[in-house]
């Protein structure tokens, strides 16, 4: 019996990664078996540390695509051609979620999901009102302006507990109202990010922070109390990531009829409707020093498979959301709700067709990244003007540009 180790990193739940993966693998006749190891938080300088003094896992997750080429550079993860060819990964996986695990022309990992941002409402709210979720800039001016006058909270959302959640409304508003085409450019250096497109739509982002259209409290309270506010009528929408569609049924206990789910609109005249934005929670990778790459590659394979996204689908949708080329529309229908099968369909046809926005958490360079996010507070506060906070994301993907960490932009 091979024993393959695999550190679990930020994120997932490691007890029902365990129940809906693990197990049914272990038990599944197998000469393997997979030793499951949470790390949690702690996972990525867990996995670092160890790569460096040779005790790593078969299997690890780095959670940032730029921190996942810098560990391939430095020659720790394995190549994955071989197990690409034979599992036949390029019919099974998404060509641009094989893309981002792509480096200097080889494979070394693959997106262990796919995600994207939606607007989450409460229907009960929304029919008391006569409201209906916004297509366009227009209409998500005028019904955030009667949320308002409503004494409501157009959206919910916080970030003490996570200060890189300000990235999901970073990708949002430079998809939504730049469009893919212009950030598609931006990312692979064909366009400045100083160029007026980019610099109006975080004039936007401001301007909606200003209006006080995310409250008074984005910056002291979490995330999930964000979340919870559309629940209970203090909030009217809130957008956030797939994974939430199981913190959805969480906040709804009781209600989960009432649960709304609608692609964000659309604010630009060029950005097509809908637009969903493409991110990874994490990426997959083995050690280039493993004693078992064979085997760690077969788990692998046995993880990217539909019946294995349908068990998450069930019991965790949004997360372990598989990249996988067929969308299972109709199996999935079965197994999760009808909203969660809808998007999951829309959002794999998106990228199989090349036509998805790009998410900053899984495109940016680190340095970029980690620029983006330093500087948000200061500029939705005024102390920092769009223009020049643009200017200092572009001044940190000239520095990984020298370093030689570039991400492949599909």
């Amino acid at each position: 019996m091979t024993v393959i180790t695999w550190w679990l990193g930020r994120g997932p739940r490691p007890e029902k990664f365990r129940e809906l993966f693990v197990a049914p693998f272990n038990a599944s006749g197998f000469d393997i078996r997979v030793d499951l190891v949470d790390k949690g938080a702690a996972a990525q300088t867990a996995v670092l540390a160890a790569l460096e003094d040779g005790t790593g896992p078969d299997i690890f997750m780095i959670p940032r695509t730029g921190d996942f080429v810098s560990l391939v550079k430095s020659g720790r993860v394995l190549a994955l051609d071989e197990a690409a060819h034979r599992f036949r990964w390029d019919s099974r996986i998404l060509k641009p979620a094989r893309d981002l695990g792509q480096v200097d022309g080889h494979l070394f990992g693959v997106p262990r999901s796919l995600e994207t941002m939606l607007l989450y409402f409460d229907r009960a709210l929304f029919a008391k009102h006569q409201w209906s979720p916004p297509t366009t800039a227009v209409e998500l001016r005028t019904l955030a302006d009667e949320m308002m006058a409503e004494n409501i909270v157009p959206f919910g959302a916080g970030s003490v507990d996570f200060p890189g959640s300000c990235e999901w409304y970073l990708s949002l508003i430079l998809n939504h109202a730049a469009g893919p085409a212009a950030v598609r450019k931006v990312l692979r250096g064909d366009l400045p990010w100083t160029s007026p497109t980019f610099v109006e739509a975080l004039t936007l982002l401001k301007e909606w922070f200003d209006r006080g259209w995310f409250g008074d409290a984005y910056f002291t309270r979490t995330a999930p109390e964000g979340f919870a506010d559309i629940a209970t009528g203090v909030a009217a929408m809130a957008p956030t990531l797939t994974w939430a569609f199981d913190d959805a049924r969480t906040v709804f206990a009781g209600r989960e009829a009432d649960i709304g789910v609608a692609p964000f609109p659309s604010l630009g005249p060029a950005v097509p409707t809908p637009t969903y934005l493409m991110g990874t929670a994490s990426i997959l990778c083995i050690n280039s020093s493993s004693a078992h790459p064979k085997a760690a590659a077969a788990v692998l394979d046995a993880l990217f498979a539909a019946e294995v996204r349908r068990r998450f689908a069930q019991r965790l949708p949004g997360d372990w959301n598989l990249p996988l080329t067929d969308s299972d529309t109709v199996a999935l229908k079965e197994v999760a709700t009808s909203q969660f099968a809808a998007t999951t369909t829309a959002l794999t046809d998106a990228v199989a067709d090349g036509s998805f926005g790009y998410a900053t958490w899984t495109f940016l360079s680190p340095t970029a990244e980690a620029a983006s996010i330093d500087n948000f507070r200061g500029m939705i506060d005024g102390v920092v003007s769009p223009v020049d906070y643009l200017r200092a994301i572009e001044a940190a993907s000239a520095i990984d540009a020298e370093n030689g960490v570039s991400i492949t932009i599909p």
